[in-house]
């Protein structure tokens, strides 16, 4: 099961990533330096189950659903329109970052 996000206050919010997922967003997304950067400062811990809880800025989780949109459309489906194993992973981390 995947945790969505939850509101710290007005401006940070927390999630936790399955581990497929947290490679993905810093290993394949291609995330700014910058940005990156604030991710991995964001890391609160890994999980007993393996997973990672990180807190970001709304902008910074809006700015990654953003990205995640834009790559599903170049590499999320395959040649019959269906699902990549990346276009899954994707979809999830849009679903994950939606803040608002």
């Amino acid at each position: 099961m995947i945790e969505g996000w939850r509101l710290i206050d007005d401006k940070i919010t927390r999630c936790v990533l399955p581990e497929a997922h947290w490679k993905y967003l810093t290993e394949s997304l291609g995330l700014t330096d910058a940005l990156a950067e604030r991710v991995r400062k964001g890391l609160q811990r890994r999980t007993s189950k393996g997973q990672f809880e990180i807190a970001l800025s709304i902008d910074d989780a809006d700015e990654i659903r953003n990205l995640c949109a834009e790559r599903l459309q170049t590499l999320g489906f395959d040649g019959n329109y269906a699902p990549t194993q990346a276009g899954y992973i994707l979809e999830d981390l849009i679903d994950l970052f939606f803040t608002g």
